[in-house]
C-alpha cells in the first residue's frame, strides 16, 4: 500500500519497509528492534530522553560528532581517550579546567604561560631555566 511493504515473518517478526528507498523497521520475536535508514534519522522529545543499556553500547561515526549542551556530567570509574585532545573556552577563548585528582603525567609537559603552585614542589632530576630565578628563601649547599 502506497509503496510500503508490511510483513509478519514466519519467524514472528514484524517488518515495515518503504519500498522505494529500502528504509525499514523490524521488531523481532525476541523483542529486538532494527532500524535501517537510507537517509537521515531524526528524533525529538519536548522534555527528556532516557536510554538504558544493560551491558555495552558502541557508537561509530564516519566523520565527526558534535554534542552541544549547557553542562555535561560523566559518571564513570574510568575514561580512556585515544587520540589528541584540544580544550578551549567559549568561542575558542581561554577556558578554565578545575581538577581534584592525583595525576601522573607520562611524557613531556609544556606550559605556554605562567605557572602558579600552592604547596611543595619536588623535582627528581635537573632543573634548567633560561630566564631569571628568584626565591623567597634558600637553603642547601653553596652557590
Amino acid at each position: 500500500y502506497n509503496n510500503v511493504l508490511i510483513e509478519i515473518t514466519k519467524a514472528g517478526a514484524f517488518r515495515a519497509t518503504q519500498k522505494a528507498t529500502g528504509t525499514g523497521i523490524e521488531i523481532a520475536k525476541d523483542g529486538s528492534i532494527t532500524v535501517h535508514s537510507e537517509n537521515n534519522i531524526f528524533g525529538s522529545a519536548p522534555n527528556a530522553l532516557e536510554i538504558g543499556i544493560g551491558q555495552t553500547a558502541k557508537v561509530e561515526v564516519g566523520q565527526s560528532m558534535r554534542v552541544t549542551v549547557p553542562a555535561l556530567e560523566i559518571l564513570t570509574s574510568t575514561i580512556r581517550i585515544e587520540g589528541n585532545v584540544t580544550q578551549s573556552g567559549s568561542g575558542g577563548g581561554t577556558g578554565t579546567v578545575e581538577e581534584t585528582v592525583n595525576k601522573t603525567q607520562h611524557g613531556n609537559l609544556t606550559i605556554d604561560g605562567s605557572l602558579s603552585v600552592t604547596g611543595s614542589v619536588s623535582i627528581a632530576g635537573d632543573l634548567s631555566t633560561s630566564g631569571n630565578s628568584s626565591a623567597g628563601s634558600r637553603s642547601g649547599g653553596a652557590i
